[in-house]
């Protein structure tokens, strides 16, 4: 049985290779050229932030083992749109936790607020698929790490906003995590 599947394969393969039909032939002696090195555009420095994704975990962490999630890591991109790549900028992030629904009232204040100054922000830096990011770790847990997430919510809606001095305030899209059923 092994063996058919393997022959299978193989005879896949070889299919698709030939239907692919990119070959190149040299003459007898010569070498293919060296790729020449591409150079990497450097990120424009007149770009102004105009737009944030804010893709946090969709299940918070249950770091004090009491049933609740207390700890959610996002990934932060900032835009300059068109410019087709993310970036860093200085700047302040802001990420505020609201009951389900509440966000849309201009009364409703957060359950729960994280500010990243510049210089923690400058910390988070990171490189992923799509380019520059920012991943944050925010957790529900007082200092002494006994109390503080028991919010009596199962979700949460989450929202992020980057502030540069100057300049207009950038907010993501609200993004719902669950809370009472931590991955762990």
């Amino acid at each position: 049985m092994r063996i058919a599947q393997f022959t299978l394969s193989l005879a896949l393969l070889t299919a698709v290779c030939s239907l692919a039909g990119c070959v190149t032939e040299y003459e007898a002696g010569q070498e293919p050229l060296a790729p020449q090195p591409a150079e990497i555009p450097s990120q424009p420095r007149s770009l102004i932030v105009n737009r944030i994704a804010f893709a946090p975990t969709l299940y918070a962490r249950d770091m004090n083992g009491n049933g609740m999630g207390d700890r959610l890591d996002a990934t932060v991109y900032l835009w300059s749109e068109p410019y087709p790549f993310p970036l860093h900028e200085d700047g302040t992030l802001t990420i505020s936790l609201y009951r389900v629904g509440d966000y849309s009232n201009a009364e409703a204040l957060p359950l729960r607020e994280w500010v990243f100054p510049p210089e923690k922000l400058r910390a988070a830096r990171a490189k992923a698929l799509p380019g520059p990011c920012y991943y944050i770790e925010v957790s529900l847990l007082d200092e002494d790490h006994r109390a503080g997430d028991n919010l009596n919510i199962e979700s949460a809606d989450f929202v992020a906003k980057f502030v540069q001095p100057g300049r207009k305030v950038i907010t993501s899209g609200l993004s719902t995590v669950h809370l009472d059923h931590p991955g762990r």
